[in-house]
């Protein structure tokens, strides 16, 4: 299994690309009280699709098609970001250090990195398949102790990475591949991929 990164391939997705937070859960309701109860049915995670650019000429479609290839179905990772959420809208850029926290934790002192993060930034905490793609939930100036959701997955140690500019994730892609045409020179129409946060 290897890691294929979207971040390096030169590459980029058209508008309507992006990830979304798929939280699993049942809802059930009292046919008696009309009360509602509800409970998570595993981990929350993301889902990212990523929409090539219109009317790819034949050399950008052999480097998308490259790209799916090398994910051999769903054997590897694409460690990919949000092309919707590149960097912050708060003033606040690059990579610090996390203090450490408990699994389940929905919050982290940052380290390492001035400026504010907003009410729906995004960050990354970690390298690789134990990394944590988070979504701010509270504005903050930084140092200072971060807001997120969802909770962590698992405990994190002091001094993990926190990357602010094209926080990824890690995704396995879903379904078949595309249908991509073998003439040279041909044109190839916009093309959908789907994927599913996978980080194991």
């Amino acid at each position: 299994m290897a890691i294929v990164s979207f971040r390096t391939s030169g590459l980029w997705a058209d508008a309507g690309s992006g990830m979304q937070l798929v939280v699993p859960g049942i809802v059930t309701t009292s046919s008696i009280t009309g009360t509602m109860q509800s409970r998570l049915t595993g981990l929350p995670y993301h889902e990212l699709t990523l929409i090539t650019p219109r009317r790819l000429s034949g050399i950008t479609a052999g480097r998308w098609k490259a790209l799916i290839d090398q994910l051999r179905g769903q054997v590897n990772h694409l460690e990919a970001y949000d092309p919707a959420h590149l960097v912050p809208n708060g003033t606040a850029r690059g990579a610090g250090s996390s203090g450490a926290a408990a699994a389940s934790a929905t919050a982290v002192y940052v380290s390492g990195l001035t400026g504010t993060l907003l009410r729906g930034d995004r960050l990354q905490i970690g390298t690789g398949l134990g990394s944590h793609y988070l979504h701010v939930t509270a504005d903050v100036t930084l140092p200072g102790t971060v807001s997120f959701e969802p909770p962590l997955r698992t405990a994190i140690a002091s001094g993990q990475t926190v990357q602010l500019d094209r926080p990824s994730a890690m995704f396995k892609l879903v379904g078949q591949p595309p249908l991509w045409p073998a003439a040279p020179g041909q044109q190839v129409d916009q093309v959908t991929l789907k994927f599913r946060e996978q980080w194991q």
